[in-house]
């Protein structure tokens, strides 16, 4: 496999491994999985189909087809960087120390490699902004054992008091998430 079908390999992975594939996703997958097919077997890449499938669907994307890609449903690792990055958000102010604290816990706890990070922070930073999606996710970790709930709790509550002030809405939300999650 050369460079450019290892590439590609690696995004048809993540695609998969991140998204559900609707129709019109899928259909952008498969042009892109022939050709790469093609280019293993006969050396005949044509990079025009490739960033004509890509093109195609990330137009749909940005026409608001919400039906072109959608989350799956209990992705516990974006689930927990989205109510990480809502902690960080409900008082109003980013402050480094609470990124900071995130981004440590995204790479140890989560697992998230450093290549990794930069999209899944600005993942989780859009994602907690939506209630839909945030009840959504929320729902998603009722199934952890206890002690992973009091984990998480914890890491909220960690995020909450890293930048050294109290946040009254901080503290709402950690107490929210630990009643939902235990409810």
């Amino acid at each position: 496999m050369n460079d450019r079908s290892g590439k590609a390999a690696i995004i048809l992975f993540l695609l998969r491994n991140i998204f559900i594939l609707t129709p019109v996703a899928v259909s952008a997958i498969k042009a892109i999985g022939g050709c790469i097919y093609r280019e293993m077997q006969f050396n005949c890449f044509k990079g025009e189909k490739v960033y004509s499938a890509f093109k195609d669907l990330f137009d749909k994307l940005e026409s608001g087809d919400s039906n072109a890609i959608t989350y799956k449903k209990n992705d516990q690792r974006l689930a927990l960087g989205i109510l990480l990055y809502r902690v960080i958000l409900v008082d109003g102010r980013v402050r480094p120390e609470e990124v900071e604290l995130f981004r440590n816990i995204s790479e140890t706890y989560l697992q998230v490699s450093e290549d990794e990070l930069p999209g899944f922070e600005s993942s989780a930073k859009e994602l907690a902004t939506s209630q839909e999606v945030f009840d959504q996710f929320v729902n998603d970790l009722k199934d952890l054992s206890e002690d992973k709930k009091s984990e998480i709790i914890s890491f909220m509550k960690d995020i909450s008091i890293s930048d050294r002030e109290f946040h009254e809405l901080e503290v709402n939300l950690v107490s929210r998430i630990d009643a939902l999650l235990h409810g």
